[in-house]
């Protein structure tokens, strides 16, 4: 097993593209690392440390492994295009949750865009009561200065934080 492993790790570091697994790779697996734990417990000094010396190196190799197999995974996700092989059924459950949570944080990112846009492009019309120097609204545009009696379209966030003021008079909204 430990040779088809180091094998196995080559192939994905050459191929651009998830390498096919067995389907029962991560059994074997299993199966493989309880046979080196029972080896570090019960075989002879030399065998056991020859097992621990075995299991640091594949718990390396795997942990390389899944991170490369993930990464090719989220560099298909990020470029917009689907994996229609070579992924295990564990890959393909972190996969759906992983793209079903990004899905999920770019809906909500989206959400707010509009509504930061819908925000910034409402302008209501303001009676200015009182005098008030430039400022910067916002949408990040400036504002003013204004004198008293002088109306303007100003966003209406802003209108509304200088009418609670008493700064202005909302003539529409």
């Amino acid at each position: 097993m430990y040779r088809e492993l180091v094998d196995i790790l080559l192939e994905e570091l050459k191929s651009s593209e998830l390498v096919d697994l067995p389907s029962d790779f991560y059994l074997s697996l299993q199966s493989y690392i309880q046979e080196l734990k029972l080896k570090m417990d019960k075989g002879s000094k030399v065998e056991s440390e020859l097992a621990q010396a075995e299991l640091k190196i594949i718990s390396e190799i795997i942990e390389v492994l899944i991170c490369l197999r993930m990464r090719k995974m989220l560099r298909k996700l990020a470029s917009g295009a689907t994996i229609k092989s070579g992924l295990l059924e564990a890959e393909v459950t972190a996969f759906r949750k992983i793209s079903s949570a990004i899905d999920e944080l770019l809906s909500t990112a989206r959400k707010y865009v509009s509504l930061e846009e819908s925000l910034f492009a409402k302008k209501i019309l303001v009676r200015f009561i009182r005098e008030v120097p430039a400022f910067v609204g916002v949408d990040l545009k400036t504002y003013g200065p204004f004198k008293p009696e002088d109306l303007a379209y100003i966003p209406a966030v802003n209108a509304e934080a200088l009418a609670k003021r008493n700064v202005v008079e909302l003539l529409e909204g």
